[in-house]
């Protein structure tokens, strides 16, 4: 994993953002509680009129909704607790690299070799972050038959 640090002190977002952008370009982005994420992210991105970048994301908060299903809450330190991991809780770095544990798991779980078959078994559509929009990441309903209204 690549740090990036001020060395001033004074390095603003979009000084830093050619960096972080082109080290994410292309890549899956997962989060727990992704829409909160992706808001800061846009903001920061509307704050400093920086076109959105493309990329994919998925929430494992919803992929653990959805794979088990149920819990009484589905925080990111209690579902690491259930599953084993322990990492130091509000800690950057630590939350993300639990994320991604438990990203492998609801994988693991779901008998699928990607995040892309854990969302497509469990109708969730992966969020994406594209210039000028977004799409959130979150849970389809089952299409339903129409009724007919004819007697």
């Amino acid at each position: 994993m690549t740090i990036i640090a001020p060395r001033d002190g004074l390095t603003t977002f979009d000084q830093l953002w050619w960096k972080i952008g082109l080290t994410i370009a292309g890549q899956p982005i997962v989060a727990h509680n992704a829409s909160f994420d992706m808001s800061v992210l846009r903001s920061s991105l509307d704050e400093y009129g920086v076109d959105y970048p493309e990329l994919d994301y998925y929430c494992t908060c919803n992929l653990c909704r959805a794979v088990w299903p149920g819990q009484p809450t589905y925080r990111l330190n209690i579902m690491a607790d259930m599953l084993g991991i322990r990492f130091k809780h509000h800690d950057a770095q630590e939350d993300a690299a639990a994320c991604a544990m438990i990203a492998l798991e609801c994988c693991r779980k779901a008998g699928a070799s990607e995040l892309d078959g854990v969302a497509e078994q469990h109708l969730i559509t992966k969020g994406r972050l594209y210039p000028g929009g977004y799409t959130p990441c979150r849970r389809r309903r089952p299409k339903t038959p129409r009724r007919s209204s004819l007697p």
